[in-house]
């Protein structure tokens, strides 16, 4: 629930930090075999409206990457060549022979959380789609719209909700503390 007095910017939900582990390799024998091609976090958020509908501003949140300590709003991450986060991995150029043996890739081990903020809209609206690919990791050029590639998919946005609600707690008189006498624990809680 996120009442409507929050501030903008305020953090309302961050994941369980996400450590992905997997293969990166060269996806073609071709030209690009010959190159040095480093990894990236591509945003997915508005890169094909046909493919990634909806964008998250629209409901009064914004979505973050929080990749090494930097928080990197997927606004402005982009999908093409230059516009990634580095993920700090590289693929190395590797030749024709070694491509056709199966040797072209590296293991790759990359943690990092998704943070959720109040961005804008007050009253909240409630978002009205549930699921969102949010970033691909990819190469050099971009994302790659035909070879398989890790996205993270987050869900449950629909669980978001608004409230015009708030509520302030004050206890007086100061310091604001209260003795409520001894509990007496039962077999249910």
């Amino acid at each position: 629930s996120v009442p409507d007095s929050v501030p903008d910017g305020t953090i309302i939900w961050i994941s369980p930090t996400r450590t992905t582990t997997g293969t990166c390799k060269k996806a073609q024998k071709d030209s690009t075999l010959s190159i040095w091609d480093p990894i990236y976090f591509y945003s997915l958020l508005g890169t094909n409206r046909a493919i990634y509908p909806g964008d998250p501003n629209a409901w009064g949140i914004s979505i973050s990457l929080k990749y090494k300590g930097v928080e990197y709003p997927l606004s402005s991450i982009g999908g093409n060549s230059g516009s990634g986060v580095p993920t700090g991995f590289t693929l190395p150029a590797c030749g024709p022979s070694d491509y056709d043996a199966g040797k072209c890739f590296i293991n790759v081990s990359i943690t990092y959380q998704i943070v959720i903020r109040k961005h804008g809209l007050s009253p909240f609206v409630k978002p009205t789609q549930d699921m969102f690919s949010l970033f691909q990791f990819d190469g050099d050029l971009g994302v790659n719209c035909c070879q398989r590639s890790f996205q993270y998919v987050l869900s449950g946005l629909t669980n978001i909700v608004g409230t015009s609600c708030t509520v302030d707690v004050s206890v007086t008189p100061e310091p604001g503390i209260v003795g409520f006498g001894q509990g007496q624990g039962t077999a249910t809680g």
